[in-house]
């Protein structure tokens, strides 16, 4: 009698008809509510977790990116800092021989 009630129930728009979907009737032998289950929000929160794991990816990338230039600009710095120390030195040694002479 319950579940004839509750086919009533879910199948106004059917005419009445005596038929149940499998859907329907494993929500009404488990007794979930259709409407927690139609809007349960894992599915939605393992999309956002994926889109969320490929913008942490591309943000790992961007940052392996920028780190690596970092390095590069410092080593540049660092080549021409060596280069002007050296091209200060052959100018003293070039202008102390300058005035012995």
């Amino acid at each position: 009698n319950e579940l004839r009630n509750f086919m009533e129930s879910t199948s106004k728009d059917s005419g009445g008809a005596r038929r149940i979907s499998l859907a329907e009737l494993l929500i009404y032998q488990f007794g979930y509510d259709w409407q927690k289950l139609a809007n349960k929000p894992e599915c939605r929160d393992l999309l956002v977790e994926r889109d969320a794991r490929d913008e942490l990816q591309k943000a790992k990338a961007e940052l392996n990116k920028l780190t690596e230039a970092a390095k590069n600009a410092a080593q540049a710095a660092e080549d021409a800092h060596q280069s002007e120390t050296k091209a200060l030195r052959q100018e003293l040694a070039a202008s102390k021989a300058a005035e012995n002479a």
